[in-house]
């Protein structure tokens, strides 16, 4: 029996969220007093996108909370 090489979870790069906060002093100030699940569920739409599209959909969608 040959052992199927296990898939590992893709992990897509926050680089584009820490760089939009980044930019915002406010909007990073804002995002360090959410709780870890408040993180969690704003950016949970971001890391579940598929398509180029829908990741610039879901982070404008985070950039209007904090805006």
């Amino acid at each position: 029996m040959h052992a199927r090489p296990r898939r590992g979870r893709v992990r897509r790069p926050r680089a584009a969220g820490a760089a939009a906060l980044a930019a915002d002093p406010g909007a990073a100030a804002a995002y360090a007093a959410l709780s870890r699940s408040a993180r969690h569920t704003l950016f949970l739409p971001l890391l579940k996108a598929r398509t180029p599209k829908t990741r610039a959909t879901a982070l404008k969608s985070i950039l209007k909370v904090f805006g």
